[in-house]
């Protein structure tokens, strides 16, 4: 239910930009079924029994869906039959998560843009960040609930962590339209484009930097 409940407001947000047109939905189809052909190789390979070792035999419908769908790890589970961390755990463990991989100016420009966007809900750019907001509280929620892993146990919670790169990237996202927002606002204050735009160059070039260097030193 949350997964559909997800998908129907992304799709009403995309609807509301004018994006989820009958052409782009068919090229998005399209784009889809196109990342599903290796899967075609399943049958072909299990039938000209060339490979060292298969998952089971994708020959026949049963066995074929039986991989597609990871029946012997758990189908939208990370594991079957594990008892792990609840949904509230893992969410507050990605939140903790976030505050390690990201800098503090990053979460603080995410939140500006959350509060423009909620300031100003009728631009184009706020229903961006509405949408992209969306997928983020989408997807963390669906992990989470799905995310049977006990994530005390070390090698289990860098199985979990991995999957939280999606979400950070998304939280940069963010993070860029409200330093974007920033300096928009900036502009219309002091009038002097070419010194802000100069300023917001020298301050991006300044950030970029020391998230490299607070991850890579």
């Amino acid at each position: 239910m949350r997964l559909v409940g997800g998908s129907c407001s992304i799709a009403s947000v995309l609807h509301s930009c004018q994006e989820l047109t009958l052409s782009n939905a068919l090229k998005l189809s399209f784009c889809f079924l196109a990342g599903c052909l290796p899967y075609l190789y399943l049958p072909i390979s299990a039938y000209l029994n060339k490979a060292r070792w298969t998952w089971g035999d994708q020959t026949s419908f049963k066995g074929f869906m039986t991989h597609l769908l990871r029946e012997e790890y758990g189908t939208f589970s990370l594991a079957k039959l594990e008892n792990g961390s609840s949904t509230i755990d893992v969410l507050l463990f990605q939140v903790t998560h976030m505050k390690m991989e990201l800098s503090l100016v990053v979460h603080v420009f995410a939140i500006v843009a959350c509060v423009c966007c909620a300031v100003r809900p009728k631009t184009k750019k706020s229903q961006l960040i509405w949408l992209f907001t969306s997928m983020l509280l989408t997807y963390s929620f669906f992990f989470a609930w799905r995310a049977n892993l006990d994530i005390s146990k070390p090698l289990f919670k860098g199985v979990v962590e991995r999957f939280w790169m999606q979400s950070n990237a998304v939280i940069v996202v963010l993070a860029g339209f409200g330093f974007s927002l920033l300096f928009f606002v900036g502009e219309i204050f002091i009038g002097n484009s070419r010194m802000i735009y100069s300023l917001e160059w020298l301050l991006a070039a300044v950030l970029v930097t020391a998230q490299i260097y607070s991850n890579y030193r």
